[in-house]
């Protein structure tokens, strides 16, 4: 959903092509793009990229103009392999516990909550704000679009502008 909302802040044209996971696990033509078959994919002329972050990076180096991601990068890697890595982990067995147990699903379900709770809270104390509408006001005072470090914080953590 990251690079969706990306293309539509740069104001790009592009066709959404939907693919479920499981089809993208097996269809040939869209593993010839994708050998992993891993959702999402973007193909840009004779550039496939995939992963969402490494497209994130892509569209920011792309269209410098849209102004995705500030010059000095070092924070946006930060936080960009942080969500990649940590939250989005936490968040895959907080939406999909079934694929990390059985008997001990819903036990697991209530660790998980926890953790991403606990994620959520230390990425509003490392910016110093209390709530997911501070981070939004945060984001928008300091001119960070969609693809800066405290909007992609927010839009994981399910906040949304007001």
């Amino acid at each position: 959903m990251a690079p969706h909302a990306a293309l539509a802040e740069i104001g790009v044209a592009y066709e959404l092509v939907e693919i479920d996971r499981e089809t993208a696990q097996t269809d040939a033509t869209y593993r010839s793009l994708n050998p992993l078959g891993v959702v999402p994919t973007l193909v840009d002329g004779d550039t496939v990229v995939s992963e969402s972050a490494a497209i994130l990076l892509y569209l920011a180096d792309r269209y410098p103009e849209a102004r995705l991601a500030p010059e000095e990068r070092a924070q946006l890697y930060r936080w960009l392999v942080f969500m990649t890595n940590t939250m989005q982990t936490t968040m895959l067995r907080l939406f999909y516990p079934e694929r990390y147990g059985d008997g001990g699903v819903a036990a697991h379900m209530e660790i998980t909550r926890g953790e991403a709770e606990g994620l959520r809270q230390a990425i509003m104390r490392k910016l110093g704000l209390q709530t997911a509408t501070d981070l939004m006001r945060y984001a928008r005072e300091n001119g960070f679009t969609f693809g800066s470090p405290a909007t992609l914080a927010a839009s994981r953590t399910g906040a949304s502008a007001h």
